[in-house]
């Protein structure tokens, strides 16, 4: 438990994080890390909470596959030193 963080503080960190599914899974760990999870408690925070859990969990697109689509080939790699 960080002494200079808060049980909410944590919470939102936590939710930001991509480890987890739920808002109950989250403040089973905030607990077990020694926060106060009843800090956690109301049915707005709740759904902050899992908004940002959403928001992590979402797909990240290949960067990979998308950049060698628009990036053309190196035009240099090719041509023998001169």
């Amino acid at each position: 438990m960080d002494q200079n963080k808060t049980a909410l503080e944590r919470a939102f960190e936590l939710a930001r994080s991509g480890r987890f599914q739920t808002v109950t899974e989250l403040k089973k760990v905030v607990s077990r890390e020694g926060y106060q999870a009843s800090q956690l408690e109301g049915s707005q925070l709740s759904r902050q909470l899992m908004a940002l859990i959403r928001e992590a969990n979402l797909p990240v697109p290949d960067q990979a596959a998308g950049e060698s689509a628009s990036t053309p080939p190196d035009q240099n790699a090719s041509e023998p030193n001169g």
